[in-house]
């Protein structure tokens, strides 16, 4: 098969695995998803999706690259972005098939069409980008995905207050723990100014690289007699290699265990034991400052490491919200002759330099978390990220907001580089309907069966499928986005090397009848 031809394989396969995950949640027993939700309610699934493009997202690639855009590259630039702001992707999904188009208020662009049973197989999939053919999945390879999915579906059915009863005896490990080291330590009473506010209780202590073993041994412990999670890691980690090296029953979809299986947990604690064998070496300087309602640590490495780094965690908690910040800051090669302490680093000037960019060989990594309960079944959640260094800075933040009465969720993700307003938005909104995804209709096409190992004749048929998809698409092109085809058509054109005089292809009369 052509380089060509086993990429779209495989971008065919993954889509199909993908969308065959859909019916497996649905059937999880227990911790209902909210798909299983709507599923019960006698609804389906319809989802929403648009995407919108800086238009000075053009000019930002060409200066980071150190070429100055053209004028010809921003005028096709902002065609093609005014096209993607312009599209929007709806999907329906059932218990036994999805579809989805992607189109603008004028037109179609592309769609698909997929039909599956409860179990997931018997998957049917066409498309307008694949004409005159129909794609199902080689059972083998299906086999091979059913193990992992069957595990993300029971990861999901996992009861909760099982979750949190089984945490606790981890929770109480390190509570334990961290106790007799605040009373080996001792706190202060008082009042502490730190960049997050004034505090009225400070613990102060050196962290040990004995310390770090004895928690892991603690907690070794507790996971040595808890059969039910070793159990979940085992069935994990069988599956995980069945993927990777190909073991698999043809029946039924278990995984061949190898010859020898190590317990990875239990193995990562045996091998943190080896601290105790050795010298007690200082890690870390940690402060924790503490009020009713807020906490907040302070991670440092001891400062004659050369590279210093901090860590910063500040949790507050209210009735209905709950904000946490986290903040890494790993400093510059700190030089210093031998003998020579180095000077401790000024945390907080480091920021604000990271930040302006005065210093550049710094970097920060700053994660913020705003979580609201505005009502028993209206939750809200933000999450930023930020990353700064070399005097460039970007972030994402994901809002999202869901209403378990309606079953309605919404969210938007926004990628931010270099200037005030995002680069790139995308946002999701979903909600039961009573429409029925469209189902493939396969009478009179030809199957494409898709696998590792394909036959020469679907080897032809789909490449012959993808040959075909260019004029339909042009032609849906020019009705769904008639301002901005021509300048897409010739970046296409060029990009193929192809005639910069080329016209765009008039619509068929079969097509517009259509």
């Amino acid at each position: 098969m052509t380089n060509t031809g086993k990429k779209l394989t495989a971008l065919l396969v993954a889509l199909m695995m993908l969308l065959s995950i859909v019916p497996a949640l649905a059937e999880a027993p227990a911790g209902e998803t909210p798909f299983d939700r709507i599923l019960k309610s006698g609804k389906n699934l319809k989802s929403e999706v648009t995407i919108q493009l800086n238009p000075q997202a053009g000019a930002l690639i060409s200066s980071m690259s150190g070429s100055q855009p053209d004028e010809e590259s921003m005028k096709v630039f902002q065609a093609i972005s005014d096209a993607i702001s312009k599209l929007k992707a709806t999907f329906i999904a059932s218990a036994s098939g999805v579809s989805g188009v992607v189109g603008t208020d004028k037109g179609d662009l592309i769609d698909m069409q997929m039909s599956y049973n409860q179990d997931g197989s018997d998957l049917k999939m066409t498309s307008s980008m694949l004409p005159g053919v129909y794609m199902t999945v080689d059972p083998e390879m299906m086999a091979k995905f059913a193990s992992q999915a069957n595990i993300q579906a029971s990861l999901q059915a996992i009861d909760q207050e099982k979750v949190m009863e089984k945490a606790q005896a981890y929770l109480d490990v390190v509570t334990n723990e961290v106790g007799k080291i605040q009373q080996a330590s001792g706190s202060e009473e008082g009042s502490f100014d730190t960049p997050y506010g004034t505090f009225k209780k400070c613990t102060k202590v050196t962290i040990t690289s004995q310390m770090v073993a004895g928690l892991m041994t603690k907690l070794g412990e507790v996971y040595a007699k808890d059969e039910d999670l070793q159990a979940k890691v085992k069935e994990m980690v069988l599956a995980s290699e069945a993927m990777n090296s190909g073991m698999q029953h043809p029946q039924g979809g278990e995984t061949a265990e190898p010859k020898e299986y190590k317990d990875p947990i239990l193995d990562m604690l045996e091998s943190s034991k080896s601290a105790f064998d050795s010298e007690d070496q200082p890690l870390f300087d940690l402060v924790v400052y503490e009020n009713e309602n807020s906490v907040y640590v302070d991670l440092a490495n001891l400062p004659d490491n050369p590279q210093p780094f901090n860590v910063q965690v500040h949790v507050v908690t209210e009735e209905t919200t709950a904000n946490v910040n986290v903040k890494y800051m790993l400093a510059g090669f700190n030089y210093t002759a031998e003998g020579e302490t180095p000077e401790p680093t000024d945390w907080v000037a480091l920021e604000q330099n990271i930040l302006s960019g005065a210093d550049s060989s710094a970097m920060l990594v700053e994660v913020k978390v705003n979580a609201v309960s505005e009502t028993e079944t209206k939750n809200k959640t933000a999450m930023t990220i930020t990353l700064a260094s070399a005097g460039m800075s970007a972030s994402i933040s994901i809002n999202s907001a869901v209403n378990i009465e309606t079953m309605e969720s919404s969210s938007e993700l926004a990628l931010s580089m270099m200037m005030p307003d995002p680069l790139l938005k995308i946002t999701m909104n979903s909600a039961p309907t009573d429409e029925q995804p469209v189902a493939p209709v396969v009478e009179g096409m030809k199957e494409v069966v898709l696998k590792e190992e394909m036959s020469e004749e679907d080897q032809k048929l789909l490449m012959e499928a993808s040959a075909n998809m260019a004029p339909a698409l042009l032609e849906k092109l020019q009705t769904a986005l008639p301002d901005e085809a021509p300048s897409i058509l010739q970046l296409i054109q060029n990009s193929m090397g192809g005639s910069q005089e080329s016209e765009m292809p008039e619509p068929s009369v079969e097509s517009e009848s259509k």
